[in-house]
């Protein structure tokens, strides 16, 4: 089977004018943290966004992700996925960051795709709920999610979304995680899912 190296990176919250909240360049840091992924020089199969791209949702924001995220995956030849998040807004996220080629689904639509790498499958599940800071997964998505692993990949799958199914230590994340993460972990059992790579907590943990 072969090995695959995968950047996962989340909550840019992209600010396309100004700071970030008055006082962080937090979209100069995440042109540095793709560079510093190059400069490295070594192979990289898919560079993964689990969500909050951008701060306000807006176009020019993702544009600017969109170009810095471009620029890097071209120096790799590494594939690119996106995750929206309860930052992001569903139609500009489609329109400037994803050039709303890879889905076919109406702008307000859950932004569920499926993105694969050689052998690899990385399935991205919409987790946000419009105007909400917390996630959900409606039947229908859980559905299709099922029916996608239905069949697995010769390199096995991974699953990607913004709010982790698991809790989280820092008191300000309860109650705006992912709502009966329970659901999707029934679904996930006996799948080929190998790893869920999630953001929102702004803190590590596995």
């Amino acid at each position: 089977m072969k090995r695959y190296t995968l950047i996962h990176l989340t909550d840019v919250h992209a600010v396309a004018d100004g700071l970030l909240h008055g006082r962080v360049d937090s979209t100069a840091a995440f042109g540095n943290a793709l560079d510093a992924v190059v400069a490295a020089g070594q192979p990289v199969d898919a560079i993964i966004l689990s969500g909050d791209i951008a701060d306000q949702g807006d176009e020019p924001s993702y544009r600017l992700v969109a170009r810095a995220l471009e620029k890097a995956a071209g120096e790799l030849g590494a594939a690119v996925v996106v995750a929206m998040g309860n930052h992001d807004e569903r139609g500009a996220f489609r329109s400037a960051l994803t050039g709303d080629q890879t889905d076919g689904q109406a702008g307000d639509e859950p932004y569920d795709v499926v993105t694969w790498v050689d052998g690899l499958r990385i399935v991205t599940l919409d987790s946000t709920v419009p105007g909400e800071h917390h996630g959900e997964l409606s039947a229908g998505q859980l559905d299709w999610l099922a029916s996608v692993l239905a069949e697995p990949a010769p390199d096995g799958s991974v699953l990607v979304l913004h709010h982790p199914p698991i809790p989280s230590v820092l008191p300000l994340m309860d109650g705006i995680g992912l709502r009966e993460p329970e659901r999707l972990a029934r679904t996930l059992t006996g799948s080929d899912v190998r790893i869920v790579l999630a953001g929102h907590t702004h803190s590590a943990s596995a």
